[in-house]
């Protein structure tokens, strides 16, 4: 499963390139959180959200299957 986001010509800014749409509910202190995060890296709370998820979707990939890091480097 591989997941691509490319960046832009704005330093900090990713772009998620392919993908399905997703939505989610979050407490309303959480979405300030992310909102004062997506301004401070000048992307969208999408954005941010889309790259968290799949930074941790890889990540907990890696911890069920520690032996395919090895293969990659």
């Amino acid at each position: 499963m591989d997941y691509y986001c490319g960046l832009s010509h704005a330093p900090g800014f990713a772009v998620l390139l392919k993908g399905r749409r997703v939505t989610a509910y979050l407490p309303e202190d959480m979405l300030r959180a992310m909102e004062q995060w997506a301004t401070e890296e000048n992307r969208s709370v999408s954005n941010l959200a889309a790259t968290i998820l799949i930074n941790a979707i890889k990540e907990h990939q890696k911890q069920k299957n520690p032996s395919s890091d090895k293969n990659e480097g």
